[in-house]
């Protein structure tokens, strides 16, 4: 391999410290031939030759390769031939995307190394080389997957805290807007934001399923580089991602009942002009029936040569009118 596609496709190597301190930073020389034991290896996945250095350089057998590489994949944790692989899906804070279009990150773990790859840039994979580098880093592959998935969940209860505000503040807008309060928002701007909130918790729920049930096999399997204390925090993490699941649902269905909301009060808007609309035809009615008789050019129009027929005339329709406006009020359709 040429020294630019070495360099595209190390992306961060460290040697895990067996005892205090912190861990070693990895150039690619020194893992080129193949990653010492006690190591993480964070690698491009798109980079040309990564295929390569895993089946030849790091060993790894080729099912695992390929599950590794593979496009579409969904959170899980599968026992492969030498180790676990173990897919997870973080926010994206890439500039311009959204937070709920999740990156993915496939890990494959082994006794005593761990294996991550990815397409784009992960703040919580540059949280763990950060804590790498301190006096207490993670000091096994087992602590590195711990608290990789830690600091991603960390990340995602963010993004999940602000859609459980914005679908707080769109309860108590639609609220506002059934009760035709003067600072109740636009039904256009009330609908748009429902819509987004509902499809951005819709791609969260779709992925976060499957992450629980992922980390819950991770927690419940027999793993040699997982021990007891490790699988109790991903137990944790299992329970911290079922009450976002719980969160989640909440905001879903805030939305719906705003949506409805809308339906309603645009079904009330509707009705009222429709009754308007009924009752300003059902005045005009009877007068231009009485105009369209007074009007034909035929003999014998009652007052048809007297000089105050015009105004008799007006007055009368001016009478009808007037009562029917009095009656529909009085009915209180009006």
């Amino acid at each position: 391999m040429s020294d630019e596609t070495d360099r595209s496709m190390l992306l961060n190597a460290y040697r895990l410290p067996e005892s205090g301190g912190g861990a070693v930073r990895l150039s690619w020389s020194d893992i080129e031939a193949g990653p010492p034991e006690h190591a993480w290896v964070d690698l491009d996945r798109k980079a040309d030759g990564v295929e390569a250095w895993l089946r030849d350089a790091a060993g790894l057998d080729p099912i695992a390769v390929t599950a590794l590489l593979q496009e579409e994949t969904r959170p899980r944790a599968s026992i492969l031939p030498g180790g676990t692989i173990v897919i997870l899906r973080a926010v994206n804070f890439t500039e311009g995307a959204e937070p709920e279009d999740l990156v993915v990150v496939r890990m494959f773990v082994q006794e005593d190394r761990v294996f991550t790859l990815r397409k784009f840039p992960m703040r919580a994979i540059e949280d763990l080389c950060s804590g790498l580098e301190s006096v207490d880093p993670p000091m096994s592959p087992g602590a590195v997957v711990v608290s990789l998935a830690r600091r991603i969940s960390d990340r995602m209860e963010t993004v999940i805290d602000q859609l459980a505000e914005q679908g707080g503040q769109l309860e108590t807008d639609s609220d506002a807007l059934i009760e035709h309060t003067d600072d109740a928002p636009e039904v256009r701007d009330l609908r748009a934001r429902s819509a987004n909130i509902r499809r951005r918790t819709t791609i969260l729920q779709r992925y976060l399923s499957p992450q629980c049930d992922a980390l819950r096999a991770l927690a419940e399997g027999d793993h040699e580089w997982l021990n007891v204390r490790q699988s109790a925090k991903i137990r944790e993490l299992v329970d911290r991602l079922t009450r976002d699941l719980e969160d989640l649902e909440r905001v879903y269905e805030q939305t719906r009942v705003a949506s409805e909301t809308i339906t309603t009060h645009l079904s009330e808007q509707t009705a009222e002009i429709t009754t308007r609309l009924t009752i300003v035809a059902a005045i005009f009615l009877p007068l231009s029936l009485v105009s369209g008789v007074l009007g034909m050019n035929v003999t014998g129009i009652p007052l048809g040569d007297h000089p105050w027929s015009f105004l008799v005339t007006c007055a009368a329709l001016l009478v009808i009118g007037v009562g029917l406006w009095l009656y529909f009020r009085d009915k209180r359709w009006l």
